[in-house]
């Protein structure tokens, strides 16, 4: 079932990307302006079929004050790591060093130069992709 609603918690690069792809198939697509607003969201608006898209990480902190809407509403909840995450996952970028990064990420990931997994594949991503038609 396709939804009303789609709430992306991110306002940057993520919701551009999600607010075309809905907007084009005729689905309203909001940003939630950070993951503590979505909640309100949620909470705020009457379509009964709602996708939340969030980074996973970073919304896990958040998940409690949501989860009790999906009695309530039919709610659903895309979680991938980050947007960047879901764009070195797509297969746009092919490259060997992406695969290898992917299959394990802790062990790329140094923690003392990263606050978050997510700053890590934006750092990343920028990297892969500076010097291309992608950046």
């Amino acid at each position: 079932m396709l939804p009303d609603l789609v709430i992306i918690e991110d306002s940057n690069a993520g919701f551009e990307f999600f607010h075309e792809v809905f907007t084009n198939i005729s689905i309203h697509c909001i940003s939630a302006n950070g993951k503590s607003n979505i909640q309100h969201e949620v909470e705020s608006r009457d379509p009964e079929n709602i996708l939340v898209i969030a980074d996973g990480a970073a919304f896990g902190s958040e998940i409690d004050k949501v989860l009790p809407f999906r009695q309530v509403k039919n709610l659903e909840l895309f979680l991938p790591e980050s947007f960047e995450w879901l764009v070195l996952r797509s297969g746009i970028l092919k490259n060997n060093s992406i695969d290898t990064m992917l299959e394990s990420p802790a062990e790329h990931i140094e923690s003392s130069q990263y606050f978050s997994w997510d700053r890590f594949f934006t750092a990343f991503l920028t990297s892969e992709t500076k010097d291309s038609c992608l950046k």
